[in-house]
């Protein structure tokens, strides 16, 4: 299948793997500079730690590389290995990108400040300069589209550069015998399972982990293990939050795990994330198979909210069980807003309490924040008296302090490394979403009871399990 092929139908068929394309971009390789209007907003951020030993994709890497760089420029080993590293990070990503949306964009940051040591992008030990070098050489010889970072069309008003694949590059890889290699994509072996971040999110260079903090490392890297010999597939296609199709098995960059600690603490967040599964649904999600058979999940109510209570010595749920459940109890229940989109606006309106920092001032910030979700007219018109009742009747809680939000992830985090712990132990594979747990529907049982102990192993309480 050709480039053309690929853009002109609705539906591309690689490896009996169907990829849907927004009909209303189209890609025009002749171009090098598109209007936002064409679709430049319809874009993610290049896959960071991609690698591949497909040796048909390294020849493809090499190729462009001796295209787009002369004899002298690549005269010397260092030159060769600083041109082949970023040429296949940019390659590489565009055409993984191109096999599942054809019509979407990569965004980078060619802010030096993003590459130097510290910076976000630091670990691929690039600097800007050669980024921005490689995507030039990559546009005049055809193949990738740009458009510069010269003007703010992202949300956050930053600067970022796009970039796609033309149909020179796509027509130089050989898509359908490359999607039968399903380990063509991982994960680079150096990519970090321990990340710290400061306040405003950029990493931190630890020069030695904490002894515990090492425990954690070592336990993620025995759990990666298990995940790469597990086959974790999606047998009919589901649509992501993005808007993303997906279908068959995942790879094993998609099936990498790390743990993001905040605010420069490790007692600070501490989620579990990266894995693909993460951004589905729950409805997708039970879809998914571990090794061909069937999944269960598991999760545990109000997470958020239950662990401030249960960290305050306060026993939440008291005796209730699962057979005796009281609509009123849940935390998110407020008379006179039932039914499931309330309590999605509701715990909403929670997790952005608790994660607040403002002390209570300027509260518009949070009806907006509601409003945006578009749960219904009713909520968006009522989100103001909604915030005033949740408060009220969670007296308990210090609500508007970040402290509080940022503890609650680490004790959420720990609860799900416990389960990692043990299920790691047995060989047998689980899939965690913060604080809901996928596994085989054979161990059920075994997921129940091992996120309960897990809880009381944190907290000393017994949680409530939906």
């Amino acid at each position: 299948m050709n480039y053309d092929e690929a853009i002109g139908s609705s539906k591309i068929d690689l490896n009996e793997e169907v990829y849907t394309i927004i009909s209303e971009y189209e890609l025009n390789a002749t171009e090098s500079i598109l209007e936002p209007s064409v679709g430049v907003d319809n874009s993610q951020g290049f896959y960071k730690y991609l690698v591949t030993d497909n040796k048909h994709l390294l020849g493809v890497c090499n190729k462009v590389m001796k295209e787009c760089y002369t004899v002298r420029e690549l005269s010397t080993r260092a030159k060769q290995g600083k041109a082949r590293t970023v040429i296949r990070t940019l390659v590489i990503s565009s055409i993984k990108v191109f096999e599942k949306n054809p019509t979407k964009w990569q965004t980078v940051s060619l802010n030096k400040n993003d590459w130097d040591k510290g910076g976000r992008y630091y670990t691929l030990g690039l600097k800007a300069e050669q980024l921005s070098k490689a995507i030039q050489r990559l546009e005049e010889n055809g193949y990738c589209e740009l458009v510069k970072g010269n003007q703010h069309w992202n949300p956050d008003k930053r600067k970022q550069t796009r970039f796609r694949a033309t149909a020179k590059l796509i027509e130089a890889v050989d898509l359908v015998n490359l999607a039968k290699d399903k380990h063509r994509y991982k994960s680079a072996k150096d990519r970090p399972r321990i990340e710290l971040r400061d306040t405003d999110k950029q990493p931190i260079t630890v020069a030695r982990l904490p002894s515990h903090i090492a425990e954690c490392q070592r336990l993620l890297e025995k759990y990666q293990e298990l995940l790469d010999t597990t086959i974790i597939s999606l047998p009919a296609e589901i649509t992501g939050k993005k808007g993303d199709i997906f279908k068959g098995e995942f790879t094993p960059y998609d099936k990498y795990v790390r743990r993001v600690f905040n605010n420069g603490s490790w007692d600070r967040g501490g989620r579990l994330s990266g894995g693909l599964w993460q951004g589905f649904s729950k409805e997708a999600r039970l879809t998914i198979l571990l090794d061909g058979q069937e999944v269960t999940e598991i999760d545990i109510r109000a997470t958020f909210p239950i662990l401030v209570y249960h960290s305050l010595g306060i026993d939440y749920w008291g005796d209730l069980s699962n057979e005796e459940w009281i609509e009123e109890v849940d935390p998110y229940y407020i008379e006179g807003y039932t039914g499931e989109d309330h309590r999605k606006a509701l715990k909403k309106i929670s997790s952005s309490l608790i994660n607040a920092t403002n002390e209570g001032k300027n509260q518009g910030w949070l009806t907006r924040i509601i409003r945006k979700e578009n749960i219904s007219k009713r909520v968006n018109e009522e989100a103001p008296e909604l915030i005033k009742k949740l408060i009220a009747k969670h007296p308990q809680i210090p609500f508007f302090n970040g402290e509080v939000g940022s503890t609650m992830m680490f004790l959420e985090s720990e609860i799900a490394l416990a389960v990692i712990k043990e299920f790691t132990r047995l060989g047998k594979p689980v899939l965690t979403v913060h604080d809901s747990f996928i596994a085989k529907k054979e161990d059920k049982h075994l997921l129940h009871e091992t996120i309960i102990n897990a809880y009381y192993k944190v907290t000393g309480f017994t949680p409530f399990l939906t």
